[in-house]
Parts: C-alpha cells; structure tokens; sequence
C-alpha cells in the first residue's frame, strides 16, 4: 500500500484524514489519497489566480511540446498506467491499455489545437487591412472527473487547459484517484512546470468547495449531477444511448454492437447502450442472440486478459443493482471489501443504475420507437437510409448513431474532450492597416 499525496501549485500536500483506495476486485487497499478540505482548495485557487497574474510560463509552442512529450512518455508506459487502471477501477486489462492509448491522443489533439490557436494571428500587412480577435486564457480552470474513465478523463480536461495556458485544477474521483495522480508527475518530468496544475484529492465536499472557489473561472464536468459553480461550466451530458433496431437490420452486426456498448466496463459508462428498443418482427430473434452474446462474456479478475468483464466500482453499485434486480447472477467473494462479481442480464424493463443489464423493449412503429428513445444521444440499426436521415431528424436527440452505438473506448462519445479554444475568452478585436 502506498500514500500518495496530493499537489498543490507543485508541492505535495497530505492531510489529516486518509481516503482508502482499494481493488474492487480483491478488495485489497490500492493506496490513500488526503482528503484534503475547503482550506486547502483555498490555497490551490489563490495560487492558480497568482500565477494568472503572472502569464503562462510557457508559450503556446513549447507548452505543446510539453503535451507531445507527456503523450509520448504515457505511450512508453502503458503497461504501467494500465495496471494502475485495472488496480484501482476493476477495469479489464485490454480496456484499460485502450484507455491509455486515448489518455495519448488526446494530449497530441490538446497540442494540436494549441498550435493552431497560436496561429490565428496573421503577419502585418503589406496592403490590405486584416482584422482579427485576440484569445486570452479563461482563467483557472477546475477539471472534476469520475472513476469511469480515471486517465482518460483527466488528460482531456488537463491537455485543452494546459494549451489555452490556464492553470488547472484537478479534483478526481475518490474511487480511482491514483492515474490522474500520477498523470500530473508525467507532465511535470515532460516539462511543464509543477506549479501549473494542482491535484486535490478528497470526497465530494472537497468538490463542492472547489466548483465554488471565486479564482475558478471555467468548470468542466462530467456525471448525471447538478453544480452550482463559481464560473462558467462545460459539462458533459450524460444519459444511457438508446438503441432502436428496425427489422431490415443486420442482426449479427447489431447483436455485436450492443453487446460491447451494453457491458463494456461492466456498464457502467456514461453513455453505454444498455437499452435496446427493438421492433417487434424481430424482437425473439434479437433477444436470444443477444442473451447469447452475453452469456459468452467472460467474468473474473479484470487483470486476466481472458476477462471481458470485471466488477462494479463499488459494494454500493453492486447494492443498488441487486434491490432492483433481486435475481441477478451475483457472485460474492471474501473477504470484503471485495466487489461481488455481477454477471450479464438481459431485462424487459428499464434499470436506472449503471451496471451490467440490458433491457429490450418492443415496439411497433417508429413513431413509438422515436417516443421511447428520448435523451442526449440515441443510435438505430437499419440497411434503409431514408429510415436513417428520418430517425437523425425526428429523434429528440443531439446526436443519432447509424448502424453503430457510442465506442465504449475513453472520451470517444462518453465525454467528449473540452476544446481548447471554449478555455479562452474573446477580449479584443485587432486590426492591422496595410
């Protein structure tokens, strides 16, 4: 067992109480994190706004190179990430080294955008006058991340910010704290420097303090939870993807699809495709493949490479699933606090709590169809492409996937990385007389 302090503006910082961090797997205690408190969330927000005043220390070329450089020493360790992943989440080991390759990418995508932002101000002109808007960094920005995605999450909100040259400050999740921890050392050894990002480490009142502080200008969130924040706030909505199957579609593609999205990471993503709307012409024939998909998943110890799904994150997950499904497939393990194992379900009623169980309602027109899949992102299967632009149309959604369901991989369609470019503020129009 290791402690691991948390950071603020470069220096570590413990407290007087210790949060546990253990394997929900085997129950064994990962690490303790401080539970740091409301004054030292004071102390990270006043030293961030000091060095606001202060200017980025880097400018936006070598703060990309920092970005490239984290990517490509996160690159160089993922088995080490990894296991950190899989030890503290329950995450299974090939998702957890998928999830690094994504940590990567989107430090290389926060870099890109950096340069590109950097860019947009033109030469002087030799005749015609050109006109243009300076950015200037938001601020301090307070990045809250959850323990669905506890690298991933972290390196998209770190990477934008650190681009735009704002200040962060990380408040991970209590559950799977250690990655991002650890995230923020590899990007101080590529170079940036350690006071610009501050890691507080604590529950959820350490949260809360934190989305409130006055330095804070800019949160970005992801989670189904109402903030009440100091500054503006970036969050990322979050809601099971429906998923409608017409009877002209491709059942074996379809049964693959929903199987993955359903109980990738033991479903327990944000937008997981854990509710299929099928129409009624091939509801029977859907259901048995897919029951038959699932039942093919392999549960066990998330650090097998043979296991497809490892446990819930928590007791209390795995609490809250069993008084809705008294019936699930549960299987206990000694000695506590070890997470029972909780293998696939199919339902016919929709389970408001992330976990392993796909529901399959019938429909019998697309209307009724369109009704049922209501929320922020809904997908449909059909070889039609009218039935296509008709459903992207008239579904009460942002966004509608065809033949697909969002990836179960980090950041892809579950939370979307913040641009760089929504941590700036527009302060000026310039313009240069040729």
């Amino acid at each position: 067992m290791q402690q691991v302090p948390a950071r603020i503006a470069g220096r570590p910082v413990t407290a007087d109480r210790w949060l546990s961090v253990h394997n929900p797997y085997d129950g064994t205690e990962v690490a303790r994190v401080p539970a740091l408190g409301a004054e030292h969330v004071d102390q990270a927000g006043r030293a961030a706004a000091a060095l606001v005043a202060a200017g980025p220390p880097l400018d936006a070329e070598e703060r990309a190179v920092v970005l490239e450089s984290a990517a490509a020493l996160l690159t160089d360790r993922t088995g080490e990430f990894a296991y950190t992943i899989v030890a503290e989440a329950g995450k299974p080991a090939a998702a957890a080294r998928r999830e690094v390759d994504q940590a990567a990418r989107a430090l290389r995508t926060a870099a890109a955008e950096g340069r590109h932002l950097a860019s947009a101000v033109p030469p002087l002109p030799s005749s015609a006058s050109v006109r243009f808007t300076l950015h200037d960094p938001v601020g301090p920005v307070a990045a809250v991340t959850g323990y669905q995605l506890p690298l991933a999450l972290a390196a998209a909100r770190i990477g934008p910010a650190v681009a735009a040259g704002c200040p962060v400050l990380l408040k991970p999740s209590a559950k799977a704290p250690v990655s991002a921890v650890r995230l923020v050392d590899l990007l101080v050894e590529a170079g940036l420097p350690d006071a610009w990002v501050s890691v507080l480490t604590g529950d959820s009142c350490t949260g809360a303090a934190l989305v409130k502080h006055q330095a804070v200008r800019l949160v970005t969130f992801a989670g189904g939870t109402t903030i009440s924040a100091a500054g503006r706030v970036l969050l990322d909505h979050t809601a099971v993807c429906p998923v409608i199957v017409e009877p002209d579609a491709d059942l074996a593609e379809a049964t693959e699809a929903i199987t993955a999205g359903a109980f990738g990471f033991a479903g327990q993503l944000w937008s997981a495709s854990r509710r299929v709307i099928v129409h009624r012409d091939v509801q029977l024939d859907l259901a048995d493949r897919l029951a038959s998909s699932a039942a093919a998943l392999v549960v066990g110890d998330p650090a097998d490479p043979a296991t497809d799904l490892g446990p819930v994150i928590s007791t209390g997950h795995a609490q809250r699933l069993t008084e809705l499904l008294p019936d699930l497939d549960v299987r206990s393990r000694p000695p506590a606090p070890a997470v029972p194992l909780i293998a696939p379900r199919l339902t016919d009623h929709v389970v408001d709590a992330p976990g392993p169980v796909l529901s399959i309602e019938p429909y019998a027109d697309l209307d009724e169809a369109f009704a049922l899949a209501s929320g922020g992102r809904a997908a449909i299967f059909t070889r039609d492409v009218r039935t296509a632009v008709w459903a992207a149309r008239a579904l009460p959604a942002r966004s509608v996937l065809v033949n697909a369901v969002p990836d179960v991989g980090p950041l892809a369609s579950d939370s979307p990385q913040a641009p760089a470019a929504a941590l700036h503020t527009d302060r000026r129009t310039v313009l240069l007389a040729g």
